[in-house]
């Protein structure tokens, strides 16, 4: 099976039938707040949570959206524990740094 493209020149790869999605604290922040491009980042959400896509990040990301959250003024500190208790929720793949993935971060950059 040929591995999706979500744009130009970006790629996944098959992991167990699913594509494996390396997302990052920008488009998970979108599912929180509306900016743009929140259409496409809800889109990778629903096809994690539908089984067709397999989300991962380093482990980072919790810390990174949390810290994100808790500076726009709307939100409270209940709002951003609840946006972080659903992050864990979607059982995202969370990758510590190993030197394995960080050359593989090199070469796809």
């Amino acid at each position: 099976m040929e591995p999706k493209r979500f744009e130009d020149g970006e790629r996944n790869v098959m992991v167990d039938g699913k594509h494996k999605v390396v997302i990052d604290a920008s488009a998970v922040i979108k599912w929180f707040v509306k900016e743009k491009d929140r259409d496409r980042a809800l889109m990778l959400r629903e096809e994690h949570v539908k089984g067709g896509t397999l989300l991962s990040a380093p482990c980072l990301l919790a810390y990174e959206v949390c810290n994100a959250l808790r500076h726009i003024p709307e939100f409270t500190e209940e709002d951003v524990k609840k946006a972080v208790e659903s992050l864990f929720e979607l059982h995202i793949e969370f990758t510590s740094p190993t030197i394995d993935n960080m050359n593989a971060a090199v070469e796809n950059a």
